[in-house]
C-alpha cells in the first residue's frame, strides 16, 4: 500500500509550459471570451481533445452537455497562462445534422496546412468528422467548419492522427464484436 508523503510534500503543484506554478488551475468563465452568443457552461462532457497549431498555439475540443454541441477553444497564447488568453466558439452550426447532438469520444488533430479536423461520436453512436474551413494557426481567427459527415453507424474510443492533410482515425465499431477495430481515412 502506497503511503502519501509527509505535508507539504502532498500537495499538488499545477506547473505551466513556461515553467511558472500555480495551486489550481484557471477556470474559462470570463464571458468576454466567448463567441457566437455562447456562454459558460455547466455541464462540460467527459470527454475533451487538445490539439496544437503549427505554429504552437493549443486548441481544445469539447463537448457542452447541456446543449449537446462541440465548442472550441482557443487559445491566443503559445503558454496560456490565464482564462483571458482563450476564447470560446461553436464548432457546427444548431442546423447542421449534428450540430446539437454530440455525445462522447472526441478527437482532434491539426493536419500539415492547418486545418483542424475532429471526429467524434453522436447521439446515435455513430462516428462523426468535420473539418475547418480556414486556419487559425495563432488562435486569434475563428475557425470555420464545413457540414459534419457521419463515416459509420458505430464509432467509439475514437483516436486520429494525421500524415500531411490526410486524417487517420481509429475507433471501435462495436466492443466484443466480430471486426470492432476500424480505421477510417479521408482523401478528399
Amino acid at each position: 500500500t502506497a503511503v502519501p508523503p509527509d505535508p507539504p510534500n502532498n500537495i499538488f503543484t499545477f506547473v505551466s509550459p513556461n515553467g511558472s506554478n500555480y495551486k489550481t488551475p484557471y477556470i474559462l468563465n470570463d464571458p468576454n471570451n466567448f463567441e457566437d452568443g455562447l456562454s459558460v457552461s455547466n455541464a462540460v462532457w467527459e470527454s475533451i481533445a487538445v490539439a496544437v497549431t503549427k505554429d504552437g498555439y493549443p486548441v481544445v475540443a469539447y463537448i457542452d452537455a447541456a446543449t449537446r454541441s462541440l465548442r472550441l477553444a482557443r487559445s491566443k497564447s503559445k503558454q496560456p497562462t490565464s482564462s483571458g488568453d482563450w476564447t470560446i466558439q461553436k464548432v457546427l452550426d444548431s442546423s447542421d445534422k449534428n450540430g446539437k447532438n454530440a455525445s462522447d469520444y472526441i478527437n482532434a488533430c491539426v493536419d500539415s496546412d492547418g486545418h483542424l479536423h475532429i471526429a467524434f461520436q453522436n447521439t446515435r453512436g455513430q462516428l462523426v468528422y468535420v473539418k475547418s474551413t480556414n486556419t487559425s494557426n495563432d488562435g486569434q481567427t475563428k475557425y470555420a467548419f464545413g457540414a459534419s459527415e457521419v463515416l459509420d453507424d458505430s464509432g467509439m474510443f475514437i483516436d486520429m492522427t494525421m500524415d500531411g492533410t490526410t486524417p487517420y482515425i481509429t475507433y471501435m465499431s462495436r466492443p466484443n464484436s466480430y471486426d470492432a477495430i476500424r480505421i477510417a481515412y479521408k482523401t478528399a
